[in-house]
C-alpha cells in the first residue's frame, strides 16, 4: 500500500469483505457489509471502483456483471497501516505501542497471556537475536 494510496474506512469494510470472499460483485459487497457501513449499491460501487483504480482490486466482466478480486492481501495492507500509525502516533517505536496497550487498560487476561506466549515463542525461535 503505498504512501499516496491509503484506504478510507469505509474502504477498509469493502476489503475485508473481499479478503473473506475473494471474488465478488458490487451486490455481494451491498449484502456482506456490516450493518453500520450499509450504503446505497451506486456508493458502494464508486467505493469499489475507487479500490481498483487504487490498484487494490482487479475487475474482470462476466456477461453484463463486473467481478472483483483483491490484489491487496490482508496482511500487506494491516503491515503498511500498523507501521504508519506507529511512525504518526509513537514516533516509529513499536516498543511504545506495546507499552500503550498494556497500560491502557484496554487488553484483558486471556490477550495478555496470548502477547505473553507469543513473545516467548519469539524468544524460543530467535534465541541469536538479544
Amino acid at each position: 500500500m503505498k504512501k499516496d494510496k491509503k484506504m478510507t474506512p469505509m474502504e477498509w469494510e469493502i476489503m475485508k469483505v473481499f479478503w473473506k470472499n475473494g471474488k465478488c460483485s458490487v451486490r455481494d459487497v451491498v449484502e456482506e457489509l456490516p450493518n453500520e457501513y450499509k450504503r446505497a449499491y451506486t456508493t458502494i460501487q464508486t467505493y469499489i471502483e475507487r479500490l481498483a483504480s487504487k490498484g487494490f482490486l482487479s475487475k474482470e466482466k462476466d456477461g453484463k456483471i463486473n467481478f472483483y478480486k483483491p490484489i491487496l492481501q490482508e496482511q500487506t495492507a494491516i503491515h503498511q497501516e500498523t507501521v504508519q500509525l506507529v511512525k504518526r502516533v509513537f514516533n516509529g517505536s513499536f516498543s511504545h505501542l506495546s507499552s500503550y496497550l498494556v497500560k491502557s487498560g484496554k487488553l484483558s487476561l486471556h490477550e495478555i497471556d496470548e502477547l505473553n506466549r507469543l513473545i516467548d515463542s519469539y524468544r524460543e525461535n530467535n534465541n541469536d537475536i538479544p
